[in-house]
């Protein structure tokens, strides 16, 4: 099986994109968690 997760963004202007920049590595690290964590529970439902 295969997960995949997109998260979009459309920065607006030069600060737009700093803000997008500045906190991309916050959201590798949450989402990463969230999928992984997606993924574990999939996984134990369908051992059931």
């Amino acid at each position: 099986s295969r997960i995949r997760q997109t998260a979009v963004f459309d920065p607006v202007g030069v600060f737009g994109r700093l803000y997008w920049y500045g906190i991309w590595p916050l959201h590798q690290v949450f989402f990463g968690g969230m999928l992984r964590s997606i993924a574990r529970e999939a996984e134990k439902r369908s051992d059931r």
